[in-house]
């Protein structure tokens, strides 16, 4: 069996929020990603570089088992959406179910969500996961959206072409 590990994660962390992106402001400085874990009742706030944003979904355990890096909790449920001229949106600081302690964390009560109605529920959905979710499904592409010269266009943002055009 394989073991998959993130060495930046503590084993038995359990992530309870996704903060912000952020990244000095100096010529070739990299974008991070703020984010806090639960680890025996204590939090931690950690950084991290914008690739990990397709493995930080909030509600993840990460155990790093044998050919289990995590495993996420949490409600599921399918739902029907509403039409998107029915979502509104608010700081996740307004959701009631938020705890207090993350509420009190600027980083956390900030955050832009969607918030609508779907099935006799009320959704709060974080900007960042759907994007997450819809978009940032592997490293690349979370540094493409952030760093599109360089990915995109070659090194350093060249214009070389990275792989040769089809003709």
């Amino acid at each position: 069996m394989s073991r998959i590990l993130f060495r930046q994660i503590p084993k038995d962390a359990k992530l309870l929020a996704v903060g912000n992106f952020f990244r000095a402001n100096s010529s070739g400085s990299s974008w991070h990603l703020a984010s806090i874990f639960s680890q025996k009742n204590e939090m931690e706030q950690r950084q991290f570089g914008l690739e990990m944003s397709c493995i930080l979904g909030i509600g993840r355990e990460f155990v790093a088992e044998d050919d289990v890096p995590y495993r996420s909790h949490g409600f599921q449920k399918r739902l029907k959406l509403p039409p998107i001229a029915e979502w509104r949106e608010k700081l996740l600081g307004e959701c009631p179910r938020l705890s207090r302690r993350l509420a009190r964390n600027p980083e956390v009560a900030s955050q832009r969500c969607f918030v609508f109605e779907a099935d006799g529920l009320t959704v709060w959905l974080p900007k960042f996961e759907l994007a997450r979710k819809l978009f940032f499904h592997a490293g690349f592409l979370a540094r493409s959206a952030f760093e599109p010269r360089h990915d995109l266009l070659g090194a350093e943002g060249s214009g070389r072409h990275p792989y040769p055009h089809p003709s």
